[in-house]
């Protein structure tokens, strides 16, 4: 059982790493977002 506790412990840390890129991701995708939002009615006026 002492085992499994200090398991859970380090299991804990690196999932910290992985949450910090996901983090960085959605930054990007968000001014893809805005920019194809910025095409779009680009093409809008031009019709």
């Amino acid at each position: 059982e002492p085992a499994a506790e200090p398991a859970a412990e380090p299991a804990a840390e690196p999932a910290a790493e992985p949450a910090a890129e996901p983090a960085a991701e959605p930054e990007p995708i968000v001014s893809d977002e805005k920019t194809i939002a910025e095409e779009i009615i680009d093409e809008s006026k031009s019709e």
